[in-house]
């Protein structure tokens, strides 16, 4: 019913839950689960890189603004984008342009769409921006390696960007024996973002490009009351996928809580 949907709504507004999965669980969309559906839900490797990071959320925040929360808060004025660096998604290019140029004229977001970046430019979108969003293929390791992420430090007190790793299977855990699965997207949480939503799988292009642009519109531009936590917009993006659960279900969020500031 109605009135049981705006319960739902309500409670996801009282917290939030992040998963620690083991290595064969991490393939499954729980986060898709009718019982989870409406939770803003992230993945972390470990209890331990939970309390870092809001230990370190914390400090920073008590700091800059003295309320001492745990969240992670970005500016969704400081963005940086790089949509179809390989210029063979038409369709996303088209897709997206709009909002892109709305951000650039409305806040201090800045990118490139159909034209490669270079690593100096990828690097700097990571530490000089609050949200950076990648739209093509994979897990853009191609403009930006895991070993580069690995080499950034935030002894200079920059952090990594809230990334959207909008690709193929760009969080998609390789498994290593007897070790734990890993990827890409746990180089991004080790360089210090605090959240990074990427895919489990292969999807779509349209479908992925609606899903980025219902993302992108309500968690950044329209500030959605109903989708303040990034997670709460990953889990509410999902409804416009024709493919509900093929494509729907493959975005996922890894990290801590984050949402934007108000100011």
């Amino acid at each position: 019913t109605d009135s049981s949907k705006e319960n739902i709504g309500r409670e996801r507004h009282r917290g939030n839950l992040i998963l620690v999965l083991a290595g064969e669980l991490q393939k499954i969309p729980f986060e898709s689960m009718p019982i989870l559906s409406s939770v803003a839900t992230t993945r972390m490797p470990s209890m331990s890189f939970v309390l870092e990071r809001a230990i370190t959320n914390r400090v920073s925040r008590s700091t800059e603004n003295n309320d001492g929360d745990y969240d992670s808060l970005v500016s969704k004025h400081n963005g940086t984008f790089f949509v179809d660096p390989r210029g063979d998604l038409s369709n996303t290019s088209s897709t997206l342009s709009p909002i892109l140029q709305q951000l650039r004229d409305e806040s201090d977001w800045d990118g490139l769409v159909g034209t490669k970046p270079s690593s100096q430019m990828f690097k700097s979108g990571l530490e000089d921006s609050d949200i950076l969003l990648y739209c093509g293929h994979g897990t853009a390791e191609e403009f930006f390696s895991r070993e580069k992420l690995s080499c950034m430090s935030n002894k200079s007190g920059k952090k990594c960007a809230t990334t959207l790793l909008m690709g193929c299977s760009s969080g998609k855990l390789q498994e290593y024996g007897e070790f734990e699965p890993a990827g890409v997207v746990w180089s991004y949480i080790l360089a210090g973002s605090n959240s990074v939503v990427c895919c489990l799988w292969d999807v779509t292009d349209k479908d992925i490009d609606r899903y980025t642009l219902k993302l992108v519109k309500d968690w950044i531009v329209d500030e959605n009351p109903n989708t303040s936590y990034l997670a709460e917009g990953v889990a509410d993006a999902r409804d416009v996928c024709k493919l509900r659960y093929l494509v729907g279900a493959a975005p996922i969020c890894y990290g801590v809580p984050t949402k934007v500031s108000k100011s």
